[in-house]
């Protein structure tokens, strides 16, 4: 199950670890757009000959608190949501590699039981009709095969489920 579940594992392993790089770029860029706003109030203090004046500052802060905050603390949001939505997909592919194993392992149960009732079910009917050995031995007829088969195919013991041939049943 390994070689069909674990390509998908990786790439979403891949992802979770792409992402701290992929944010700390989008931080990046943010920390360039504010000191370009920085830059130009600034630059405009200065042409209106206020640069001194406190003006920038107040209007750094005010950008620093309506844009570059609220961005950030976007970011960071978005990271969250994306590393559980990541986090949630590797789960699920965890949950049916898990589930598809356990179908697996109650298939090979029931075979192995399907196969041990029809080895009793054969010995049965190979000691009622002679084929254990015994001194009352006589050849089945027909009707004995088709009874026999009958009753193998109604209890769901012998059909379509891979055991073999009705001939090699009756050997």
């Amino acid at each position: 199950l390994n070689a069909a579940y674990q390509p998908q594992a990786d790439i979403v392993n891949q992802q979770i670890a792409a992402l701290p790089q992929y944010y700390g770029e989008q931080q990046q860029a943010l920390d360039v757009a504010r000191q370009n706003a920085y830059r130009d109030i600034l630059g405009g203090a200065s042409a209106r000959g206020m640069a001194y004046s406190g003006m920038p500052i107040a209007e750094q802060t005010r950008y620093m608190g309506t844009k570059y905050l609220p961005a950030l603390a976007g970011l960071a949001q978005q990271q969250s949501q994306q590393r559980a939505s990541l986090q949630s997909a590797l789960n699920d592919i965890y949950s049916q590699r898990l589930q598809r194993a356990q179908a697996i392992q109650q298939q090979e149960l029931d075979r192995e039981q399907q196969q041990r009732q029809f080895e009793q079910q054969l010995a049965l009917t190979r000691s009622m009709y002679g084929g254990g050995g015994g001194s009352t031995s006589k050849n089945p007829t027909v009707d004995d095969a088709v009874t026999l088969i009958n009753d193998l195919r109604n209890t769901g013991q012998y059909g379509d489920s891979g055991y073999g041939s009705i001939a090699q049943a009756l050997s």
